[in-house]
């Protein structure tokens, strides 16, 4: 029973096992599909991970190679030469840009004026060129006076169009500011620049402005995504978009392509501005090139200002520093020198790219061309051709070039003869409409003509609406000189050989016809057919002599000795100062060896006889001669035994010349302490004109010697500063502290301690200002100087609390006013001024000054009128204030204060230090025609005839008399002229006033008849001759006195 219990025992194992191990495959099945699902589900968990690591890596190096390929394109415009270098036409090996850079300022103003500017409408009625030369300086500084810098004006409108004509320097400019923004040198600003030149765009090239774009950026176009990266970047406002000559588009075969596409840029620029509005934008463009065009949306337009005379001098010094030419210093000197002998020069000089061809012109060969006519050709060829050609810039044109020259002869020659500077638009177009048919162009194509000329070169540039003019007179002067030799009018010529408007092209002439024998011989008056017999003043024998200065052929050689011979006689005959200073000038000018040598033989020649001669050649060679006379010159100042008026203006002569070969020989001179002081002073400051940092340790050493003369002391100290070297500051430290100094001299040390304004010189400066027992001169000049510093280096608080101390001297005080008001202006916030203004407890001399310095600043606040009129309007003030705040109000241009500023020039207890504020206030207002200038004139003419005005307040009232303008003042001027009660000082100052504002043949003829028996003999000569010249038709004979 057991076995077979063991047995069903047996069995149902053996069925369980067969079953088990039929489960077994399932089971392993099973848990194999288990398994894996399991498996499959931490692996899907898993893979979402490792896939985000991947994509996070793959982003972060791509993120890391878009920024290398940024870096990258940085580096590479850092380094472009199209960008960091320059090199115009003409230059053998380019120049770094930031090296010559001078700064350029930006007007706000661009939009033409609906008028001229006064002034030189003023100046072209008077005919005299250099007036009218001399008022587009004014109109340039006037300019100048409310420009900002670039970086500035980026700063305030992120949307720009600089507009300026041909070569004024929009390249430069957009080129600069890509480098200073590469270099992270622009505050505010960003620091990845895309500069664009828009010339390159070509529409089977750019499908649209990102692509042009895109094209400037290297590696980082070729990004799979660049367009999208550049749109982010654009987007948050890291990049600077600089867009270079809009005008200069040169895609399509005809005009209405290329305006199509012009109006396609602009509208791709208009979008990319609404799009992007973080970005800032700049377009450099031709102004007439976009005067009468589709304009961008949104974009505040600037213009760029031309350079200032301290401009040229700074890009000429910039310029052969950069060159590492050979000489540098005597070649800045000498070409400085040249542009300051002529006022067209100046105007040629003020645009930046004829001034670089006039350096380059110099360069080459070290000198400018002895023909002025051939340096004006060439600047005209630079504007026509030469300049697109160098930057590979093609325009289309429908007027051919070789027909332009003609058609500016024609008008300039039409205009000319009716003594315009500026001409009207419609009557310009009747000139050119008459032209173009005698070259086969329709008349009714007279408009896009001119407008091609305007835009291509400026040659002729619109100056206000309605009006238009040469870019300069000079041109227009050398246009009529090359019509009158092409169609032969010498004829009109000799009728305006007395006309100053015709002296220039006169002497043009005779630098470019091959024989100025005729010419010369009727200015001789030796020309039977054209009889002239020459006036008082020299005038056709004096032409003559410059025009010997023009380099002419003179085939009759004769004319030449008679001309040179008849100036020398009649510079030691004639008895007028202005005669002679003219006649030496003429014969210094012409750079003949035979004549160099007689007028240094007179010069040389002790007597005292001829003293005034002498000193009239001295001038006249520093003026208009050569500097290579320099060395003859210094030899003769070696002469102890000249006299020292002499002396002195031959070493004041030498500074002029500029010829630093003789530097050596100076400070030889200088070195000898037993030689007259006043000389050696003048020799101490012309080294300072002509040294350079070689000759500062010479300078220091005599500074350093505790007996050298006070006054060499005094010239070796502003030399120091016109030299500019920091290592001189030490020296010029100690000399401040040190008391024993006279008092002269260590104010001359603060004066130049402020021009350096380095905050190293704040310390000794401070403990001369706070020592109350320093000499009270000397801390009056170191509260001015303080004035150059920037406000950041100083303490205002500091000096506020000396403004409030009474203990120091109030003429002290006055100064620190200025210097104080200066700062706070500087720093935008006056509230402190105000508060002064208003304490009637501070010394009058603090507050006047301060009410004077809100008028000179302009401070025109709501404010600061209102200060300045409470205290106008307190009858029981201190009268010294109350002057003070009436001076301020006129300054800042409130008429009503008018009758009250007569008043106060009139009266003889207003402190004379005020005048000048009373001046500068009727100035003020007759500028901007505030008052009536006839009724203040005539108010003024009054108070001349007191017999008991004193001489300064005599010369304040005349300036502003001068000032005024008026010619209905001249006949009460002339009976002034005539009472003999006037004192003879003030009358100098009334022909003087005579001079400026007469322009008519009765004045003349006055002046004329008052000659013979005058006591100021050459004042009245002189406002003769310049009346004269402005009456034009007064013909004065020979008078003997």
């Amino acid at each position: 029973m057991l076995q077979s219990l063991l047995d069903l025992i047996q069995n149902h194992l053996d069925a369980w096992l067969g079953v088990f191990a039929a489960l077994i495959p399932i089971l392993v099945s099973t848990f194999a599909y288990l398994f894996h699902k399991i498996w499959q589900g931490r692996e899907k968990k898993r893979t979402p991970k490792i896939a985000n690591v991947e994509e996070a890596r793959r982003q972060k190096n791509y993120a890391i190679e878009v920024s290398k390929r940024l870096k990258d394109y940085i580096d590479y415009v850092i380094a472009d030469p199209r960008i960091t270098k320059i090199q115009i036409a003409g230059m053998n090996t380019p120049l770094d840009l930031l090296d010559i850079y001078v700064n350029l300022r930006i007007h706000l103003e661009s939009a033409l004026l609906y008028t001229l500017d006064p002034i030189l409408r003023d100046a072209e009625e008077t005919t005299e060129p250099d007036a009218l030369l001399v008022a587009d300086q004014e109109a340039l500084e006037h300019r100048v006076n409310e420009a900002l810098d670039p970086d500035e004006a980026l700063r305030r409108y992120k949307r720009c169009v600089i507009v300026g004509d041909p070569g004024t320097g929009k390249t430069t400019l957009l080129r600069y500011l890509t480098l200073k923004s590469a270099r992270k040198e622009l505050l505010d600003l960003p620091c990845f620049p895309i500069y664009v030149q828009i010339n390159t765009f070509d529409t089977s090239i750019h499908k649209d402005l990102y692509d042009l774009l895109l094209a400037q950026l290297g590696d980082f176009s070729k990004l799979a995504d660049a367009r999208e990266q550049l749109q982010a970047l654009m987007k948050s406002g890291q990049i600077m978009l600089l867009l270079d000559g809009l005008d200069e588009t040169r895609v399509g075969v005809n005009n209405q392509r290329n305006d199509g596409t012009y109006t396609w840029l602009v509208d791709a620029i208009n979008t990319l501005s609404a799009l992007y509005v973080n970005m800032p934008i700049i377009v450099a463009v031709r102004k007439a090139g976009y005067q009468h065009r589709p304009k961008l949306q949104g974009f505040h337009e600037l213009e760029i200002v031309n350079f200032r005379p301290e401009d040229s001098h700074n890009f000429i010094t910039k310029w052969f520093t950069a060159s590492q030419v050979s000489q540098k210093e005597e070649k800045i000197q000498d070409l400085h020198a040249r542009l300051e002998r002529s006022l067209r020069m100046q105007s040629l000089a003020s645009n930046p790219l004829l001034l670089s061809l006039i350096v380059i012109v110099y360069d080459g060969h070290l000198h400018l061309p002895e023909r002025r006519a051939d340096l004006y050709k060439q600047c005209i060829e630079v504007l026509q051709t030469k300049w697109d050609a160098s930057r590979d810039i093609t325009r289309r044109r429908d007027f051919p070039l070789i027909y332009q020259l003609p058609l500016l002869q024609e008008v300039a020659w039409h205009f000319h003869n009716q003594n315009k500077r500026y001409f009207p638009t419609e009557e310009l177009l009747e000139i050119i409409g008459k032209f173009l048919p005698t070259v086969d162009i329709p008349a009714d194509h007279s408009q896009q003509v001119l407008e091609q000329i305007a835009m291509e070169n400026g040659l002729l540039r619109e100056q206000a609406r309605g009006w238009y003019g040469f870019s300069h007179l000079t041109f227009q002067e050398y246009f009529v000189t090359q019509y009158i030799i092409t169609n032969q009018r010498l004829d009109v010529l000799l009728e305006h050989l007395q006309h100053p408007w015709w002296e220039e092209v006169l002497l043009l002439y005779v630098g470019s016809v091959n024989d100025a024998s005729r010419l010369l011989n009727i200015l001789l008056g030796h020309d039977e057919h054209f009889l002239l017999k020459d006036d008082m003043f020299l005038t056709y024998l004096i032409l003559a002599g410059r025009s010997l200065a023009e380099k002419p052929r003179v085939l009759r050689h004769t004319l030449r000795n008679e001309i040179i011979n008849r100036l020398l006689d009649a510079l030691q005959s004639t008895p007028y100062i202005l005669t002679r200073e003219r006649i030496a000038s003429t014969l210094a000018m012409m750079d003949i060896a035979r004549v160099n040598n007689r007028l240094l033989n007179i010069l040389a020649r002790p007597d005292q006889g001829q003293l005034e001669i002498r000193e009239s050649i001295g001038r006249a060679i520093g003026q208009s001669g050569e500097r290579s006379l320099a060395r003859e010159l210094v030899h003769i100042l070696a002469q102890q035994q000249l006299e020292r008026y002499i002396r002195i203006t031959i070493a004041r002569t030498l500074g002029v010349l500029g010829n630093t070969e003789i530097i050596s020989d100076l400070l030889a001179l200088l070195r000898n302490g037993r030689d007259d002081p006043f000389v050696r002073q003048s020799i101490a400051s012309t080294l300072g004109i002509l040294g350079d940092e070689q000759i500062l340790p010479h300078l220091l050493s005599l500074c350093q010697n505790k007996q050298e003369h006070a006054l060499v002391l005094q010239s070796l100290i502003v030399s120091l500063g016109n030299l500019g070297q920091d290592q001189c500051l030490a020296t010029l430290h100690s000399m401040l502290l040190e008391d024993h100094l006279v008092w002269y001299v260590r104010g001359s040390v603060a004066r130049v301690l402020g021009n350096f304004g380095k905050k190293v010189s704040l310390s000794p400066m401070m403990r001369v200002l706070d020592n109350k027992d320093e000499d009270p001169y000397v801390r009056r000049c170191v509260a001015l100087a303080l004035g150059n510093f920037p406000a950041s280096l100083l303490s205002l608080e500091h000096l506020h609390s000396l403004l409030l101390d009474k203990e120091i001297d109030s003429s002290i005080r006055g100064s620190i006013a200025s210097t104080f008001a200066t700062h706070c202006q500087q720093t935008g916030d006056v509230h402190p001024l105000l508060q002064i203004l208003q304490n009637a407890e501070i010394h009058p001399l603090v507050r006047i000054n301060t009410a004077t310095a809100l008028g000179l600043q302009g401070q025109t606040s709501s404010a600061v009128i209102a200060q300045l009129e409470r205290i106008y309007q307190d009858e029981c003030g201190h009268y010294e204030v109350w002057a003070s705040a009436v001076a301020a109000l006129g300054m800042l241009g409130i008429a009503k204060v008018h009758e009250d500023l007569l008043t106060l020039i009139a009266d003889p207890q207003l402190p004379q230090d005020l005048l000048p504020h009373i001046v500068q206030a009727l100035t003020c207002l007759a500028q901007h025609n505030r008052i009536d200038k006839q009724e203040i004139g005539s108010c003024l003419i009054d108070l001349l005839m007191d017999e008991t005005l004193e001489r300064y307040r005599g010369q304040c009232i005349l300036k502003v008399i001068c000032a005024l303008r008026e010619q209905t003042l001249v006949p009460d001027l002339l009976q002034i002229l005539q009472h003999p009660t006037v004192e003879r000082d003030i009358r100098q100052h009334v022909a003087d006033a005579i001079a400026q504002l007469a322009q008519d043949e009765e004045s003349a003829n006055t002046l004329l008849k008052i000659l013979p028996t005058t006591d100021i003999v050459d004042d009245i000569y002189r406002a003769l001759w310049i009346v004269n010249r402005h009456a034009k038709s007064v013909q004065v004979e020979k008078l003997s006195l």
